[in-house]
């Protein structure tokens, strides 16, 4: 009933601002740079014809917080204030949307560094949404790499409980968690079941490789 209390009191959006939205977010779902600055410009369409679209500005807002993560990036600077700017006027305009509050998050952890700014609106994109797989496991991250390794350990592997095909931040919070806390054998199986060939995961990888002893497969990584 609460949530459809919270439902029913969103203004209706323009259906071609909506449709605009959704497009881009199936663009930007890989995350790929063509389909990051091909969503943009549907996003700012969609935000141009239904100014109070708060869910277009948090999902303008994580395409930059990916270019801001990117190699391929010729402003990363740019990119981690256009995801802060675009975070902040999603949560502006709608508080109690638990995807601008999880937007804001990613761009305060991954483009601001700042912990607690990151932790406090995951926090609250879980009140609005307890069983968002996305913020536990972006929160399930955040708290690892800051050294509460138990605390991330246990929000990641709640996350799993919710759908086993869980966001690669929770393989990757897992995986860090065990080589922080020495358990290199299972960093390394941790590691190993991540797609995609990342340089920092590949560095964990080789690290956890060599503490092992297994120094010609670390070296191979």
């Amino acid at each position: 009933a609460f949530e459809m209390a919270k439902t029913l009191q969103k203004p209706v959006i323009d259906y071609e601002a909506y449709d605009l939205f959704l497009k881009a977010r199936y663009l930007q779902h890989g995350s790929s740079k063509e389909g990051i600055l091909a969503a943009r410009p549907l996003l700012r369409e969609a935000i141009a014809r239904e100014s109070g679209f708060a869910s277009a500005y948090a999902e303008l807002s994580r395409g930059y917080s990916y270019e801001y993560q990117s190699d391929w990036s010729s402003d990363h600077a740019a990119a981690g204030r256009e995801a802060l700017a675009m975070a902040a006027q999603a949560v502006a305009i709608d508080p109690a949307n638990s995807n601008c509050h999880r937007a804001l998050a990613a761009a305060q952890f991954y483009c601001n560094r700042n912990f607690d700014a990151a932790k406090a609106h995951a926090d609250m994109a879980l009140v609005q949404n307890p069983n968002d797989q996305y913020t536990i496991c972006l929160l399930g991250f955040a708290l690892t790499c800051n050294g509460h390794i138990a605390e991330g350990q246990n929000c990641s592997a709640e996350s799993f409980k919710l759908n086993p095909l869980a966001p690669e931040a929770c393989f990757v919070a897992l995986a860090l968690g065990a080589y922080l806390e020495g358990n290199f054998a299972d960093a390394v199986n941790g590691f190993a079941r991540i797609s995609g060939a990342y340089d920092e995961v590949l560095a964990c990888l080789a690290a956890a490789l060599w503490n092992l002893g297994q120094h010609d497969a670390a070296h191979a990584v």
